[in-house]
């Protein structure tokens, strides 16, 4: 079965705690990560956890926006937030962000594991390029927010 992996990292001047604590305001999201046009929770939770729903309308390329439903599947307070969604062996991908104390710093880890035997098909929609982006996007944003100088930041 193929597999592509897309991995990006960024350090953020600010602790941890600070970082973890955006990650969980979801309802935020959209105000500063452009590329998320609407995000949602579901499965009867009202917070991150293990088990949550994330329905999410993410702007890759062009106008569209494709939804996105995913699960939460790790969840370890301040260290690790990730996702798992997909179509039965056909399409899945596992998303992963790492928090790493560095001395008062934090380096945040976006990575992302797809997998399945159509997934040759579903680079035809979205490039591997679509998704390095988007992976830059995601660090990107998270360092803008935190540090104070992207849209939506918080000083």
């Amino acid at each position: 079965m193929e597999e592509y992996v897309v991995e990006k990292s960024v350090y953020v001047d600010a602790p941890v705690r600070k970082v973890w604590d955006e990650m969980m305001a979801v309802e935020d999201w959209p105000s500063w990560k452009p590329f998320i046009q609407k995000v949602q929770l579901g499965g009867g939770y009202e917070t991150l956890a293990n088990g949550t729903v994330i329905w999410m309308m993410l702007q890759m390329a062009g106008p569209v926006g494709a939804p996105l439903r995913v699960r939460v599947n790790n969840f370890d307070m301040p260290r690790s937030l990730g996702w798992e969604g997909g179509i039965d062996n056909l399409v899945h991908a596992e998303h992963t962000f790492t928090f790493e104390d560095k001395g008062g710093k934090t380096k945040v880890t976006s990575r992302e594991a797809f997998q399945g035997h159509l997934l040759k098909f579903f680079f035809l929609m979205v490039t591997r390029e679509d998704l390095e982006k988007l992976h830059e996007k995601w660090v990107g944003s998270i360092k803008s927010r935190v540090e104070g100088n992207g849209p939506g930041a918080h000083s």
